[in-house]
């Protein structure tokens, strides 16, 4: 019964440590899409602030 017992708490172990890689590497993933998609949302953003300027200076005043 020792033996049976000592598997199974190697076995949860083994199986704390796989669920521990799993959750902080989806972490990682979460955040650098997360990262990559506030980059995106910026760009956009800039590029779309400019152009309204552009067209802003192009509109004749007074219409």
């Amino acid at each position: 019964m020792a033996a049976s017992t000592s598997f199974i708490l190697r076995k949860r172990h083994k199986l704390d440590e796989f669920e521990e890689e799993i959750t902080n590497e989806f972490g990682m993933f979460v955040l650098k899409s997360v990262m990559k998609l506030n980059n995106e949302f910026n760009d956009a953003y800039d590029y779309y602030q400019t152009l309204s300027k552009e067209y802003y200076t192009i509109i004749p005043r007074g219409i």
